[in-house]
Formats: C-alpha cells, structure tokens, sequence
C-alpha cells in the first residue's frame, strides 16, 4: 500500500514538474516576443526620428529658397520701378514700365505674404 501511495505521489509530483517546465518554457517564449517587440518599436522610433529630422532639413531649405526668391523679386520690382521712374523724369511714355513694376511688386507683394503666413512658427525646444 505504501508503495502505491509512493508511485502516485511521484507521479503527481512528476506532473507538477512537467507542468513548471511548459509554464515556465511558455514565459520564456513571451519574454522573448516582448523583447523582440521592444526592439521592433526602438527601430521604428529611430526610423520615424531620422524622417522627421530630414523632413525639418527639408522644409528649413524650403523656406531658404522661398525667402532668396522673394529678395530676388523684390531687387527686380525696384529695379523696374526705377526704370519706370527715369523714363517718366526724361519723359517717355513709361506707362507700360509702370504697369510691369506695379504688377511685379504686387506678385512680389503676395509671395512675400505667402511664405510668412505659411511658415511655422519656429517650436519650443523639446525636453526629450
């Protein structure tokens, strides 16, 4: 009797062991699923941070460009404007003179407005 009271109690203990393994086999596995997710999201926030900071490089060199050629439109405009200005004072008809250097001012005028109302504010620094 004792001995059947001995066979059944390794046999339950010998279970309970078997069980531990696949519990603790099963947590290794998750771990590892997580840790390979954390890396996933590491690399996809590396990745996004490069985009971003090529995107700002970006839209800097953009509005570089956009404010250069507001200046070069502005220099042009009051050249016209001058030239349109010496053919009055030695009196020419400068009324089609005139006409360019208003029209040029005014599209000067609105290009100018455009890039100052669409061009961010420059952000706070950031505490990260």
């Amino acid at each position: 009797m004792l001995i059947r009271f001995f066979k059944a109690f390794f046999a339950a203990l010998f279970s309970i062991i078997t069980n531990q393994q696949t519990i603790i086999a099963g947590q290794n596995q998750i771990l590892a699923e997580q840790a390979k997710l954390e890396e996933d999201i590491n690399n996809l926030e590396d990745n996004m941070t490069t985009q971003f900071d090529a995107l700002t490089a970006q839209v800097a060199q953009t509005e570089t460009v956009m404010e250069s050629a507001v200046t070069l439109l502005k220099g042009i405009s009051d050249q016209a404007q001058a030239l349109a200005d010496a053919e009055a004072e030695i009196g020419n008809d400068n009324s089609l003179a005139q006409q360019f250097a208003d029209n040029l001012a005014a599209k000067t005028s609105e290009l100018a407005a455009a890039v100052a109302t669409f061009t961010p504010a420059t952000p706070p620094p950031s505490d990260g």
